[in-house]
């Protein structure tokens, strides 16, 4: 087992190490609500016996289970697109987030994520890393540096049971008058939760009468 070097012990794991909460709200009232996408049948198989983690290698957060935050509309959306435009639904989920929540919307998170990836990259060297693909829909080196930091905190003693982080996608909402600079805000930019321990879902149910447009 590789020894963690001190520049991965960021201040993250310091604060995890010392028993400090790693985000500044209560952990235990940390409660999102996230939105999931998927197709009818699967919807009620979720609601009656509880989602499972998927294990594929171009999810950019890694391992999990993954949740728009607040953002029911938008996961109708990646369902119609992804999976069937006839079959698309929602489940919504109450999650509570806790303390063992990397979270890249903080420093403290994106600190740690580095830090992970310089120590990655010297384990299998930079040719290796190279090779994994990063492009839209196949996130293979983010979700290989996630989970790499992910099994090396577990071995460090504290477990990772979520991930959470901004991304911008879609075209810009709007043109500036000029064609430059390029407006920032897009369309279909959100927040994505991955969970990776489903005990954190503490209640699931079907969306209903949702309509990405309309």
């Amino acid at each position: 087992m590789l020894v963690l070097s001190p520049t991965t012990l960021s201040p993250f794991i310091d604060r995890a190490v010392a028993g400090e909460p790693l985000n500044e709200d209560n952990a235990e009232d940390w409660v999102v609500l996230g939105h999931h996408g998927t197709t009818a049948d699967q919807a009620d198989a979720i609601v009656a016996t509880g989602f499972k983690i998927k294990k594929n290698r171009y999810d950019w957060l890694g391992h999990g289970v993954y949740f728009f935050e607040r953002a029911p509309r938008r996961a109708l959306a990646w369902a119609e697109d992804n999976l069937s435009e006839a079959e698309a639904c929602v489940v919504a989920a109450n999650i509570a987030l806790s303390d063992h929540c990397l979270d890249l919307g903080e420093l403290d998170g994106t600190a740690t994520l580095e830090g992970f990836f310089e120590e990655y990259q010297e384990t299998y060297g930079e040719e290796h890393v190279g090779t994994l693909k990063e492009t839209f829909g196949n996130r293979e080196l983010s979700c290989a540096v996630i989970n790499w930091c992910c099994n090396r905190m577990s071995e460090s003693g504290w477990e990772i049971h979520a991930l959470r982080a901004p991304f911008e996608e879609g075209e810009p909402l709007f043109v500036h008058p000029t064609g430059s600079p390029t407006v920032r805000l897009k369309k279909m930019s959100h927040v994505q939760i991955a969970v990776r321990d489903c005990s954190l879902i503490l209640k699931t149910w079907r969306e209903n009468k949702l309509a990405t447009k309309g």
